[in-house]
């Protein structure tokens, strides 16, 4: 995949996992990408969250976006078939905190339970990886030697 064709499949599935670490330990959830372009990859969370903390402290993470369809459960008979048609675009890199007023406008019009958080006095911080090196898996290319594109 091309970086271009990378930023629209991220704009196209805008759950992503965020990995970080806390010490030693590796900590996973989901979130909501608001958006991937030549400016990096746009996310937010709130300052009471265990995910702030450990962006403070390690602003290192890797995000992991798929295309595969809700429902695919491990002894499935459709699973193997299924999940040969997944995508997978892992990003790793460096965050850096926006303070931009229009990009927490746009998430909180974007997203009305973030409005409505606000609105009960939790804080939102934006925060955007850029240059970060994704790479994509399939299952045609599990054994495949990784290539990295600097978004």
């Amino acid at each position: 995949m091309s970086k271009s064709e990378i930023l629209a499949f991220l704009n196209n599935h805008r759950r992503v996992r965020v990995a970080t670490i806390e010490g030693n330990v590796p900590h996973v959830r989901s979130c909501w990408l608001h958006k991937a372009d030549e400016n990096g990859i746009v996310l937010h969370t709130f300052k009471n969250k265990d995910l702030y903390k450990q962006l403070c402290e390690n602003p290192k993470v890797e995000l992991a976006v798929d295309d595969s369809p809700n429902g695919i459960r491990h002894g499935d008979p459709r699973y193997h078939d299924q999940i040969a048609e997944v995508t997978q675009i892992r990003v790793s890199g460096t965050i850096e905190w926006v303070e931009d007023k229009q990009l927490e406008a746009e998430i909180l019009a974007e997203c009305p339970t973030v409005k409505q958080q606000v609105e009960q006095g939790h804080e939102v911080t934006v925060y955007r990886l850029r240059k970060g090196l994704a790479t994509v898996w399939t299952l045609d290319y599990e054994f495949e030697i990784k290539s990295f594109i600097e978004l």
